[in-house]
């Protein structure tokens, strides 16, 4: 079985760039040893660093929604609607739930 390590010339190794079995370039996982079992060997060096690193940069997306959110997002601004209970800004004069008209 190819793998992207093996089609690189003779000689050369991974560069460190986030490719071929490195965390972003910090840890180098293209060297593990292939773990065997009765008919073949699987290398999980580049699995393993793909994962983490979609770990990571899930987890980077996520605190940067949610400082967006609490940035972007006022709750002192919303009120209640009288009819459906629904949060609508306040100063609406229609319920966008209920299409009702609410007092300003």
């Amino acid at each position: 079985m190819l793998s992207r390590s093996s089609c690189r010339p003779p000689g050369t190794t991974a560069r460190g760039n986030g490719q071929d079995g490195t965390i972003v370039g910090l840890l180098d996982l293209s060297d593990t040893p292939p773990y065997t079992f009765a008919r073949g060997a699987v290398s999980y060096g580049e699995p393993v660093a793909w994962t983490l690193t979609l770990a990571l940069l899930l987890g980077l997306s996520a605190l940067v929604g949610r400082l967006a959110r609490d940035y972007l997002w006022d709750d002192t601004e919303l009120r209640d609607c009288p009819f459906c209970l629904s949060p609508i800004p306040a100063a609406a004069s229609v319920c966008e739930s209920c299409t009702r008209d609410v007092a300003a």
